[in-house]
């Protein structure tokens, strides 16, 4: 009955819980301040150079999804446009505070040569290939070599029988979807190995749900979300001090590049405006 009131309320409460994190996290922080190690990043450079190459990678994975979508619906434009278009929506995502709603809103709104249909499909057909990914990542930790096998087969005698170009597409965006997973778990395993954790399938697992947890929140980047779960499922296995400085080390040598590239074409689209 009011849309505009509900959406208001959503806002207000997203807000609320972004603030509480944030607070908590920060007096965690504060308390250990004298304790943190920044100069980590610059001490383990070559780590620091592998997680922004890998950041790079990931960037790329998520525009290559956007292409081959772009490219199903029509979307005639070149690979850097696709790029672009991601790299600015994260940048969109962090300062609106909308989260990946704000990010996908970014992409209907600048396709408008498609109908309001096909621009929703599209991003449906993104997101579900997107959030399928994940979910078959989870199931290579966890289920045995067998059931893995078994469920592919299934799968593909399902599509063969539905026997559709879209849906052969729709595989194979989800097995493209899986890459920026692992991109972000060998991420984390970097750091977080070099911080002194033993890597099992537990912390794996730990890292994966804690990035689905930040995406389900619909806060920018998963922050406080994200961050907290970490904190929270290791805080047995290392110190605060070592969990603090490395989700800073992941934020900075990570998701923060693309978001910085965000910025940059976003500075030369307003240039260009003027």
């Amino acid at each position: 009955m009011f849309p505009h009131l509900t959406d208001y309320m959503k806002k207000k409460f997203m807000s609320i819980i972004f603030i509480i994190l944030v607070i908590i996290f920060s007096i965690v922080i504060i308390q250990n301040w004298n304790k943190l190690n920044l100069s980590l990043m610059l001490t383990h450079w070559e780590i620091s150079l592998l997680l922004i190459t890998l950041a790079i990678f990931f960037t790329l994975t998520k525009s290559l999804m956007l292409y081959i979508v772009g490219r199903m619906y029509n979307i005639k434009r070149p690979f850097l446009h696709f790029f672009k278009v991601f790299c600015t929506s994260t940048f969109i995502e962090l300062t609106t505070f909308t989260g990946k709603i704000g990010a996908d809103g970014f992409k209907y709104y600048l396709w408008k040569e498609l109908s309001k249909k096909k621009r929703l499909r599209l991003l449906i057909f993104l997101r579900s290939a997107d959030i399928t990914g994940i979910l078959l990542l989870f199931g290579f930790i966890f289920l045995p070599l067998n059931y893995i096998l078994i469920l592919i087969i299934i799968s593909l005698f399902v599509i063969l029988l539905i026997n559709k170009k879209k849906w052969w597409k729709w595989a194979g965006l989800t097995l493209i979807a899986t890459i920026p997973y692992i991109i972000i778990t060998a991420s984390l395993t970097l750091i977080f190995n070099t911080l002194g954790l033993n890597i099992t399938k537990i912390t794996l697992t730990t890292f994966l749900t804690s990035h689905a947890l930040g995406a389900i929140s619909q806060l920018p980047l998963g922050l406080g979300a994200k961050d907290f779960s970490i904190f929270y499922q290791l805080k047995h296995l290392l110190t605060k001090e070592q969990i603090i400085n490395g989700l800073i080390w992941a934020r900075f040598c990570g998701e923060f590049i693309t978001v910085l590239l965000g910025v940059f074409f976003t500075t030369i689209y307003l240039k260009k405006k003027k």
